[in-house]
C-alpha cells in the first residue's frame, strides 16, 4: 500500500527540489478505504510542507490492485470518516470527491442525468 498517486513514482520530491519558483498548493487523490489509509497519503504529502488540496477521493481498496468499494456501508463509513479528518486537519484548504468514474455502481453521487442518488 503506497502513500503516492500512481502518476507520481517518485518524481515530485526531486522535481520540487530543482525548480526556482515552488508551487503555493499541493493537489492530491486519495484513494483507500481506512483511516490509516488516509493518513498515510496526508502525511506523506505533507513532508512537501505545502497546503493540500484533494482534488479527489474514493472508497477504495488498493493493498492488491485497486478495488472500489462497492458496499454502501462501507461507503458511508468512509465518507463519514473522510469529511472529518479533512475538515479538522489544518493542512487541507480545499477537498472534493471523486465523479465515480471507473470505481463501479456503488461510488457514483450523481444518478442519470443530474440528481443525487
Amino acid at each position: 500500500m503506497s502513500p503516492e498517486q500512481a502518476a507520481e513514482s517518485g518524481w515530485l520530491g526531486p522535481f520540487l527540489d530543482a525548480v526556482d519558483v515552488k508551487p503555493d498548493i499541493i493537489n492530491l487523490h486519495i484513494n483507500k478505504n481506512s483511516r490509516e489509509g488516509i493518513m498515510m497519503v496526508l502525511d506523506h504529502y505533507a513532508q512537501y510542507g505545502l497546503p493540500m488540496a484533494v482534488t479527489e477521493f474514493a472508497c477504495v481498496n488498493d493493498v492488491n490492485g485497486f478495488t472500489p468499494c462497492e458496499d454502501q456501508n462501507e461507503i458511508n463509513n468512509y465518507i463519514n470518516t473522510i469529511v472529518d479528518i479533512l475538515e479538522n486537519d489544518e493542512r487541507v484548504v480545499a477537498y472534493h470527491f471523486s465523479s465515480g468514474i471507473g470505481l463501479g455502481g456503488t461510488w457514483k453521487l450523481m444518478a442519470s442525468g443530474s440528481g443525487l442518488r
